[in-house]
């Protein structure tokens, strides 16, 4: 995947992704308890073509998904603390995402991975 060097690119694509997704956006929010605060500069976007990376905005600027943010339950490991995952459809196209807190309940920092199907 090319990667979009206009944003701070340290927390595209952690893994979350599937080898088939044609493009990928990671941030880290600050977490604002109900909604997380969103940083221009700990954002940034992997993709092949720029048409699916501006796919993958509109899904998320469309479906607003970071205000409210989505229920959390506890993560199947402890470096996570609590993870949400969830699917944003706009039209036809789907995108999946994963987040999770770094320290629950006290306004940390929430880490997003939201990535677009093929």
């Amino acid at each position: 995947m090319k990667t979009s060097y206009e944003t701070d690119n340290r927390f595209a694509n952690r893994g979350y992704a599937p080898e088939g997704a044609t493009a990928a956006y990671s941030a880290r929010w600050i977490d604002m308890e109900t909604w997380g605060d969103i940083v221009p500069d700990r954002q940034g976007m992997a993709y092949d073509d720029a048409k699916e990376r501006d796919v993958l905005a509109s899904i998320m600027n469309d479906r607003k998904f970071w205000k409210p943010l989505p229920t959390f339950a506890k993560a199947f490991n402890e470096t996570h603390g609590e993870e949400a995952n969830g699917v944003l459809q706009l039209g036809d196209r789907v995108a999946n995402y994963h987040m999770w807190r770094s320290d629950p309940g006290t306004k940390g920092y929430i880490y997003v991975e939201a990535w677009l199907n093929a």
